[in-house]
């Protein structure tokens, strides 16, 4: 018989786990949080460089660098922390034994690490960005703070759904890494919506990531209207995939660290 999701545990249980993982993820190999910071810039710089030989300009603005930051940052950010929080439980399967460390205090540290580690890459990045020179983004503050939002909204109902999906399913998280790679292509990342066929726009509207690299690349570039953008959407759709999962949790319990 599945005994039910315990209540969430008390702040200082989940402050621990997050510090556990800070110790044992950033302060295992050399440079730690550097490392964080060197993979978008490394990825930014790349295709910057390749898709500036093929053209002159990119799709907005003038700089290759700011127009793939500000959409492979917030994609970034989500695909990470759903990964992360899909396999939290796992992660602290021996902790979990004892009583005060309950299931939810799992997931919610390790999406809450995650999803601020993120914002600070996200804006040492962008510094790093404009430090390069002027690039002629005007930023506004509460759509960047929106878009990354709903990217973390996005990563933790996502990210439940594969707490449960992944120790049920042996190949679920073999199978959610390879659908995810596609995703870099049709979120965004690479190109403006409005440059999509007309015919195939319903199905990429129907992506919530479309809707946060847009909202983000609105947040930069003043002149970028993006009247497609539907935050209640996404954040219905993250709702709606984050309830699932609690749901599907309370019913396993921990009965779901034995699968």
């Amino acid at each position: 018989m599945h005994r039910p999701l315990p209540p969430p545990s008390a702040p200082s249980a989940i402050v621990a786990l997050m510090l556990r993982e800070m110790a044992s993820v950033y302060g295992r190999s050399p440079g730690g949080y550097v490392w964080a910071i060197a993979e978008p810039v490394a990825a930014i710089a790349l295709m910057a460089y390749v898709f500036g030989i093929a053209f002159s300009v990119p799709a907005l603005g003038r700089d290759f660098a700011l127009f793939y930051a500000t959409g492979y940052l917030p994609f970034m950010l989500f695909t990470d922390v759903t990964s992360k929080v899909g396999t939290a439980l796992r992660f602290s399967r021996a902790l979990l034994a004892f009583p005060a460390i309950t299931l939810f205090a799992a997931l919610i540290a390790r999406w809450l690490l995650n999803v601020m580690t993120h914002i600070v890459v996200f804006f040492v990045v962008m510094a790093g960005v404009e430090a390069r020179g002027e690039t002629g983004a005007v930023y506004d503050g509460a759509r960047v703070l929106n878009a990354l939002a709903m990217a973390a909204c996005l990563a933790w109902g996502v990210g439940l759904l594969n707490a449960w999906l992944i120790p049920r399913f042996a190949i679920w998280e073999r199978f959610w890494a390879v659908m995810t790679r596609p995703l870099l292509v049709v979120s965004g990342v690479f190109f403006l919506y409005e440059q999509i066929p007309n015919d195939l726009r319903g199905a990429a509207w129907c992506n919530p990531l479309v809707h946060v690299t847009a909202e983000m690349r609105r947040a930069a570039y003043p002149g970028y209207d993006a009247a497609f953008v539907s935050a209640p959407y996404v954040y219905g759709f993250a709702m709606v995939c984050g309830a699932a999962g609690l749901l599907l949790l309370r019913a396993a319990g921990r009965d779901i660290l034995q699968g």
